[in-house]
């Protein structure tokens, strides 16, 4: 039997989601929500659904669901996510989790409550390199990894909030890259070290640029540098990553895996099958979690350790202190 989803937010980004729930085989949209009236009737065409509402709680109230797929804006998370843990649907929503560690917990300790699945589309693990990267790590191909080095550089020209909000990069986008060092590592953050600044160029109002060093809790350290105004020789969105090891090292770069070994040269890597990627990958492992009966691989449980990572970055770039992530997370 098909899981029955709602969708709320199918403008912007929620567009992406309709065609993953369009080519879906595991999913029945019954429901879809937004305040656009055009929008909601677009995606209610594509998917043949008739139900839409601009009301969420009246669709919660109508229509017969399973699940909440919720791409509404983070402004919004908190309180479409708590109303449908409490009305007993399954949720899988959009990044960040919450805009505060206080709704985070709020929305984790709702879901353990309310015994239902609460995930986060953590998209960016869920591709071929990375999972190969967690493999070779973890079987030790190239030895101990002891250092990482992370470099993103984009200039992307974003209008509207991103231009305006304080430390965009670090907070609307360096989550994916501090789950990915979580993942690949299979380590949490124990501290970070950040410092922030605007280069003159800068067409957003306030720190688009960052230099951070990271020590994982396994004693790996990590230099972490990213721009969203960089003038030239940008990197991919997943950025270029080298993990030296004891005996070789691996370079993600230009979303292709090469393995060296020392002065012998390099090859390129032989990456795992995917047959779904990506927010596809997403949605199967949410379907897949409820199942089973049992926890998906990025939880609000394990998410809010990422996003702990985005929370205590913004605070070592205010105070210009080293910050102990478990600090975000009280006694």
């Amino acid at each position: 039997m098909k899981l029955r989803v709602i969708q709320v937010g199918v403008g912007g980004f929620g567009r992406g989601w309709v065609e993953v729930l369009a080519r879906s085989e595991e999913v029945e949209v019954v429901g879809l929500v937004d305040v656009d009236q055009q929008a909601l009737e677009e995606a209610g065409e594509k998917l043949g659904v008739d139900e839409l509402f601009t009301n969420f709680e009246e669709a919660l109230g109508k229509v017969e669901a399973d699940a909440v797929l919720d791409v509404t804006p983070p402004t919004f998370r908190t309180e479409i996510t708590l109303k449908a843990l409490k009305a007993g649907r399954h949720v899988l929503s959009e990044k960040p989790l919450a805009l505060s560690m206080e709704d985070a917990k709020a929305i984790v300790r709702a879901a353990d409550e309310a015994g239902r699945v609460y995930m986060v589309s953590q998209n960016y693990r869920f591709n071929p390199v990375p999972r190969t990267i967690r493999e070779l790590l973890g079987e030790r191909a190239k030895g101990k990894v002891e250092y990482v080095v992370v470099e993103f550089q984009k200039g992307p020209r974003f209008v509207g909030f991103r231009t305006e909000m304080e430390y965009p990069l670090l907070v609307d986008m360096s989550i994916h890259h501090f789950d990915l060092m979580r993942y690949l590592l299979d380590s949490d953050v124990e501290w970070v070290q950040v410092e922030s600044f605007r280069p003159t160029w800068s067409w957003f109002r306030h720190d688009p640029s960052f230099f951070m060093v990271l020590k994982m809790a396994d004693g790996t350290l990590i230099s972490y540098s990213g721009s969203w105004v960089t003038r030239g020789f940008e990197t991919t969105w997943n950025g270029r990553w080298r993990f030296a090891c004891s005996e070789g090292s691996l370079l993600w770069d230009n979303d292709k895996l090469y393995l060296s070994a020392g002065t012998k040269g390099r090859r390129k890597a032989e990456l795992v099958d995917m047959p779904l990627t990506n927010q596809d990958y997403s949605l199967h492992e949410f379907v897949s979690s409820i199942r089973e009966g049992r926890e998906p691989e990025t939880s609000g449980r394990d998410n809010i350790r990422s996003l702990a990572v985005v929370f205590a970055s913004v605070l070592s770039a205010r105070t210009g202190r080293r910050v102990k992530v478990e600090e975000l997370f009280g006694r």
